[in-house]
């Protein structure tokens, strides 16, 4: 998974830097969408998997 990260995060910033004055909405997404993905499954996985694994080894 953070290969494809690092490669996706690769190709969108040339993407932004060919296409800076006009088009350059490709290249930041490219950028930015797998990086905001991944912050939010960490987020769901420590809300919601690890506050679920905690109530249910108190009982």
């Amino acid at each position: 998974m953070i290969p494809l990260m690092s490669w996706s995060f690769f190709i969108g910033r040339l993407a932004f830097m060919i296409g800076y004055p006009l088009h350059r909405e490709f290249g930041f997404l490219l950028s930015f969408l797998p990086n905001t993905a991944a912050l939010f499954y960490c987020v769901y996985k420590f809300i919601f998997i690890e506050i679920a694994f905690e109530i249910f080894t108190v009982f």
